[in-house]
């Protein structure tokens, strides 16, 4: 089995932010589990949320020459990119 370290440091407003992921993440989990209609505030809480924690954790998307990044591919190891 592979392993991997990911060390992360937040300052100022990302700390906030990463705590607000979290418990969005888990509000989500909760309501979903419970079988109960999405809260729009924990969908918005979690916009951009995935670029937000990739770029802490080194993963990033393909990056098209013409286009740019690719929005609806999946999140790679920035390692694996090159």
């Amino acid at each position: 089995m592979k392993s991997k370290k990911c060390e992360i440091k937040l300052e100022g407003h990302e700390i906030e932010r990463m705590r607000n992921i979290v418990n969005a993440i888990k509000d989500l989990n909760i309501t979903t589990s419970d079988k109960a209609c999405i809260d729009y505030d924990t969908i918005r809480e979690l916009d951009g949320a995935d670029n937000f924690l990739a770029k802490f954790f080194g993963l990033v998307q393909p990056i098209h020459p013409d286009f740019g990044t690719s929005w609806y591919a999946d999140y790679r190891w920035d390692e694996d990119e090159e």
